[in-house]
């Protein structure tokens, strides 16, 4: 609104400032052919003329500071217009900056999850595969030692056992079948304990040998060494039945 008010303004003392100048030129032309007894009408023309200069001069000047109010409002409106675009520049420089940041710590943390679930998960398969290696590595020792146990056992059971025989044949040297069906019932145990079908058999066999030698058990010794007949296997069931039958009579 106040700019094509400003415009009107200056074309008004433009227009106003050409019509002075005509009349003044006009007043120029016509000065020859004045006369004398027109001397009061060109005075009165000066006069008006002098009037309608500083009209003319103070129409200019209200132009000229119409003019650089214009370009000091022109250059106010420029300058505020770039301060708001400057802060609205700067508002939304932040918001996008603090945006772009949001988005790249929340793309972060989710790949840091990601990653740690990852690692997680690798390290409990770790964790499973050497808990299994481990396991089966322990079953393995625990075997060895058991069927090195088993072998020693077996022979600490056999010198055991040659001992007995050792023993018997010595008392059946000294003719004391007593002690020496003991030992012969040691062998038997021995022999049942290791599985050796062939020194049952031989126990078996030494035990009958000294019942008809006339060897007699005590009842401790019944009850310590009789139960044995009790585990031979099947096939030996009547062999065992004989000899228990033998020695209780």
């Amino acid at each position: 609104m106040r700019v094509p008010v400003l415009l009107s303004i200056v074309i008004m003392g433009a227009g106003i400032a050409f019509d002075s100048q005509q009349v003044a030129r006009a007043v120029s032309d016509s000065r020859p052919a004045v006369r004398a007894s027109d001397s009061a009408v060109v005075v009165a023309l000066r006069a008006q003329l002098e009037v309608m200069r500083e009209f003319d001069q103070k129409i200019l000047t209200t132009v000229y500071w119409s003019l650089g109010g214009l370009v000091l409002v022109t250059g106010l409106l420029l300058g505020f217009g770039w301060f708001a675009n400057f802060r609205v520049y700067e508002r939304d420089k932040i918001a996008m900056t603090r945006d772009v940041e949001a988005t790249l710590r929340e793309s972060f943390l989710e790949r840091e999850a990601k990653h740690q679930e990852a690692v997680r998960g690798e390290l409990e398969a770790a964790k499973r595969s050497l808990t299994q290696m481990a396991t089966k590595a322990a079953e393995s020792a625990v075997t060895t030692v058991r069927n090195q146990l088993s072998v020693v056992r077996v022979d600490v059971l056999s010198l055991q056992y040659e001992a007995n025989s050792a023993e018997a044949t010595r008392w059946i040297e000294q003719k004391v079948h007593d002690n020496a069906i003991i030992s012969h019932f040691r062998m038997l145990e021995i022999a049942v304990q290791t599985e050796n079908p062939y020194n049952i058999s031989e126990s078996l066999d030494a035990i009958r040998a000294d019942i008809k030698r006339g060897a007699k058990l005590s009842s401790v010794m019944k009850a310590m060494h009789l139960p044995i007949l009790e585990k031979l296997p099947a096939n030996l069931r009547t062999t065992a039945e004989s000899i228990r039958a033998a020695i209780d009579v």
